[in-house]
């Protein structure tokens, strides 16, 4: 017999919102993290992970190491893991870029201007997953490229199906690049990936 969250998933629509979509996966949380939800200990709440790097002279780069730490403007995951408590349903993934920094440094990309993500980001693939779990495996990064569209934010990828990331497991988000972006006085690139969705947290 399916459990109640396998079904409900089974039939969710477009139209629902993200609030509703994690609530449909709540069977997919330990017993007692629903609880937690149940009982109103927790909450719902938007929320939106993000990661910076470099990326002049490269042909491929991870989003989110082992090495990061939080710093405002740069990313707001520790090691590159989901916080301790944090079940988040991610439902979009907006990526970003620019091109012509002076430097590789990282006052300068606290400081970006970011815009639609370059030709050599939308030309290559990308992978999305967590641990050993793999989401996206090594699809187009056409996705992302949104020409001549208005009703698409810049960058802006809606998941078909939103994706549950777990507390303390390593978030891996990986770009391989159709050539590599220029590097060279005033040509630095870098990128910017925010996944959007909504966590659990304390009420």
């Amino acid at each position: 017999m399916k459990n109640k969250g396998s079904r409900n998933v089974s039939r969710e629509t477009t139209d629902l919102s993200e609030k509703a979509l994690f609530e449909q996966r709540i069977g997919l949380l330990p017993a007692d993290a629903q609880m937690k939800l149940k009982n109103k200990d927790w909450q719902i709440v938007p929320f939106v992970y993000y990661g910076c790097k470099f990326i002049s002279g490269q042909n491929h780069v991870d989003l989110f190491k082992s090495g990061d730490i939080t710093e405002n403007g740069l990313t707001n995951l520790v090691q590159g893991r989901m916080p301790a408590e944090d079940y988040f349903l991610a439902t979009k993934v907006r990526v970003r870029s620019v091109t012509g920094l002076a430097s590789q440094t990282n006052d300068l990309i606290k400081t970006a201007a970011w815009s639609a993500p370059i030709a050599n980001i939308t030309n290559g693939e990308w992978y999305c997953g967590q641990e050993s779990t793999t989401y996206i495996d090594k699809s187009a990064a056409s996705v992302f490229e949104h020409a001549n569209r208005t009703d698409l934010e810049t960058g802006l990828y809606v998941l078909p199906t939103p994706k549950m990331f777990y507390p303390q497991r390593e978030v891996k988000v990986e770009f391989d690049f159709a050539g590599t972006p220029d590097s060279g006085a005033n040509t630095f690139s870098a990128i910017r990936v925010d996944i959007i969705g909504v966590k659990t947290t304390k009420a």
